[in-house]
């Protein structure tokens, strides 16, 4: 049999953005070999019969095969018959996995479009809010500080890492601000919305426990007085008389508590949610 010389044409009907199908079409198609000449026309965000049978008369014209996602039981029955009449093949990717789930799940399906999409978007927000977090830790990327959704500030080992990647996990953007004894904040941080800022406030002995574990384990610091109790104790100081010339900024106690607690305590403050 001879193959066609023309384009084959496969039209990708949706009533979201035709990306999962559009996914499993290309999946599908790579298993044929030597098929090149396929043009694949995506319509998106169908939602009514005037559009099936403007997309039903397209693809009569241009000889083409349609694949569709669409949750709307009318909708689906309503294209299956104008392609039969118009002699167009046509496969419904979601109405029998939808109508076997509905068997044995004993449930109706929501019907909603969308839905996926929605999971995508869901997830990139997070990815974005992760890599977010990674460019702003310790300080870093100072001159975009204003995208951040919440900012931390404390003492080194006050948790400030930890909260920033748990929180990105939820989508939010995180940055965090270390703050260092006779060393004023960056000035970014005054020029921002003060509600956003979350001041973190530690135990004087957990410090000196965790500081000087860190400096045997990693063997730093070892000219510095990281790990001295007098010198913790007035950069504690310090970071408190910073919080109370700085009332709009939340704080917040870590020693001894779990970031999932301490993280749930600062988007309270903040009136966000998870």
């Amino acid at each position: 049999m001879n193959e066609r010389s023309e384009k084959y044409q496969l039209f990708i009907v949706s009533d979201s953005t035709g990306d999962t199908a559009e996914r499993m079409a290309l999946a599908v198609l790579s298993q044929f070999k030597n098929v090149h000449q396929i043009e694949i026309t995506k319509f998106r965000y169908v939602k009514t019969e005037s559009q099936i049978r403007e997309v039903v008369q397209k693809a009569g014209l241009q000889q083409a095969f349609i694949l569709y996602t669409i949750v709307s039981e009318p909708l689906r029955k309503f294209l299956d018959q104008e392609a039969a009449r118009a002699a167009i093949p046509v496969v419904d990717l979601i109405g029998p996995l939808l109508r076997q789930l509905e068997l044995y799940l004993h449930k109706l399906s929501s019907a909603e479009p969308g839905l996926l999409h929605r999971v995508d978007q869901q997830y990139l927000q997070r990815m974005d809010a992760i890599q977010f977090a990674v460019k702003h830790d310790d300080g870093q990327s100072l001159h975009t500080l204003t995208y951040a959704d919440i900012i931390l500030a404390g003492p080194s080992r006050s948790s400030k890492t930890p909260l920033s990647m748990y929180l990105a996990q939820y989508g939010w953007k995180v940055a965090n601000i270390p703050l260092v004894l006779n060393i004023p904040p960056p000035e970014q941080i005054f020029r921002v919305n003060q509600e956003k800022v979350v001041a973190l406030m530690t135990d004087f002995d957990i410090l000196i426990k965790v500081r000087q574990a860190r400096v045997k384990k990693l063997n730093q610091f070892s000219s510095m007085n990281y790990a001295d109790p007098s010198y913790i104790l007035n950069e504690l100081n310090y970071c408190n008389e910073l919080y109370k010339q700085n009332p709009k900024w939340k704080r917040v106690f870590v020693a001894g508590r779990a970031v999932e607690e301490v993280a749930s305590d600062i988007l309270s403050l903040l009136g966000l949610q998870k």
